[in-house]
């Protein structure tokens, strides 16, 4: 593992542990690979958590997803810092945000989840 592999799992743990865990434990495989995939594999490992743990991954995602917005590292960050592993497939077209779309994808399933429970749910800040 690279000196900058190193310090972005350090920088997501302490930051984002929560998100970490989950994305590094429950969908490493999931999160670059077929969509239709990515959204089965999050559907079956939110429905294990519950609203608080839950709570918790969509706020750290929000955050993550704030950190990121103007930075084009997040496809590596999300590979070194998060666990998720694969490669995007190859997208021209904006190739800097694709990390991110996807980070937003694993967000909107967690809302939908919370708001399923408590109606107009919000992240903490």
């Amino acid at each position: 593992m690279s000196r900058a592999e190193r310090e972005r799992w350090a920088r997501a743990e302490e930051a984002w542990p929560n998100l970490q865990a989950f994305l590094s434990q429950r969908v490493p495989d999931h999160v670059f690979g077929n969509m239709k995939a990515l959204r089965a594999e999050l559907d079956a490992a939110i429905a294990e958590l519950d609203f608080d743990q839950r709570a918790d991954i969509a706020s750290e995602c929000r955050n993550f997803l704030q950190s990121f917005k103007n930075q084009y590292d997040d496809r590596e960050f999300l590979r070194d810092g998060l666990g998720v592993r694969g490669e995007l497939p190859i997208d021209d077209r904006g190739r800097g945000q694709l990390g991110l779309a996807r980070g937003k994808v694993v967000y909107d399933s967690f809302v939908a989840s919370l708001r399923a429970e408590v109606e107009g749910w919000q992240p903490a800040s």
